[in-house]
């Protein structure tokens, strides 16, 4: 399986091995679909793989800012220990793995997702977009509001949620099983 984007060069994804000969091969998104001879129709679903910001997260630096922003269509890996005197505002991917305390307001805005694997403290409010998602694996503490219409996801055993404040559920869902906080 591979990519070739017009004026790029050709990337090998992956390797599938399907009995029989591909007599037609047909893609479209995250979808592809082979007419394999004898074999039948065969229909394959790529899936990105995890991102993992333990193994691949480098530090993140805020000497000098003490507010930070995701961009929207970027996509940051962090790891360590961090603390932000500000908000954050997360409107792409962040993945980061540690422990983090935002000083203000968490803002996950429309369509962003971050991806927090440690302990996660939030000494305002947590908004969290509708059509955004929010992946705790471990502890997340919020001394403010929790507003959430988008898809909070707990991984792991051991997560926790603990809310000082009021849980506005405004179209939103939760995923997984955590101890403290029901929603």
């Amino acid at each position: 399986i591979a990519d070739k984007p017009i004026g790029s060069n050709l990337t090998v994804n992956g390797v599938l091995n399907l009995s029989g000969s591909a007599n037609f091969v047909a893609a479209n998104d995250s979808y592809i679909v082979v007419a394999n001879g004898t074999g039948g129709v065969k229909v394959l679903k790529r899936i990105a793989p995890e991102i993992d910001a333990c193994a691949n997260g480098d530090t993140w630096n805020i000497n000098t800012n003490p507010s930070a922003k995701v961009e929207r269509n970027q996509t940051i890996i962090k790891s360590g220990s961090i603390a932000f005197r500000n908000d954050l505002n997360v409107e792409g991917e962040l993945y980061y793995c540690g422990a983090m305390q935002v000083g203000s307001n968490l803002l996950v805005q429309n369509g962003g997702k971050f991806d927090m694997n440690g302990s996660l403290v939030v000494n305002r409010d947590l908004n969290l977009g509708s059509n955004s998602t929010l992946v705790i694996e471990g502890s997340l503490t919020i001394h403010g509001n929790f507003n959430f219409g988008g898809t909070i996801i707990f991984k792991g055993s051991g997560s926790s949620l603990q809310v000082s404040g009021n849980v506005n559920n405004n179209g939103g869902k939760s995923e997984g099983t955590w101890s403290g906080r029901q929603l």
